[in-house]
């Protein structure tokens, strides 16, 4: 009788980083952070700073907060995620919109959060779920082409949009593209 080995899976280790938030706001895991927009400014010795996301920054996407740094309010030292393409990762999604499984998301910074201090999250950017033509592949990476200058991910999970009052945000799997 054979024996049956058990199934191993490849982990691969994300790249995390220790950064400098300048911000007073307390993080919570997966929230996305930008570098600033002076990268001259230096504090306390760190190379990079970050930031809540905002209009001056939102391209300069430097990752998700660790959840070793849940919690912690700025400024100071956090660990931060900097996804790779292929990463699959938590991330603080807005409730603003449906979100469905292989919708693209991009990142949204004029994201509230219930006690009106912005957070930034991610958000939908293009409604996909399953493709069936080459047409529809072709305008898809035309679309995506198009935003490239802001982060993206796809949704693992779906997500409702809510429907009262007050914005909620929810933490739910995306692969990092």
């Amino acid at each position: 009788m054979a024996v049956l080995e058990p199934v191993r899976y490849k982990v691969q280790a994300h790249r995390v980083e220790k950064l400098w938030f300048v911000g007073t706001n307390t993080l919570v895991a997966g929230q996305p952070l930008c570098y600033q927009e002076d990268p001259t400014v230096t504090v306390n010795g760190f190379p990079y700073c970050v930031e809540i996301p905002n209009t001056d920054n939102e391209a300069c996407f430097a990752g998700v907060v660790h959840s070793n740094s849940e919690g912690v309010t700025g400024p100071g030292a956090i660990d931060v995620i900097i996804p790779q393409p292929g990463d699959i990762l938590q991330v603080l999604l807005s409730n603003g919109a449906d979100i469905a499984v292989g919708d693209i998301l991009k990142l949204n910074f004029d994201c509230p959060t219930l006690s009106g201090s912005e957070l930034g999250a991610f958000d939908a950017a293009l409604a996909i779920g399953t493709v069936a033509t080459s047409a529809e592949t072709s305008l898809i990476k035309s679309l995506l082409n198009s935003m490239a200058r802001v982060k993206r991910c796809r949704a693992l999970q779906s997500l409702a949009s809510l429907t009262g009052g007050g914005i909620v945000r929810t933490i739910k799997w995306v692969q990092f593209l």
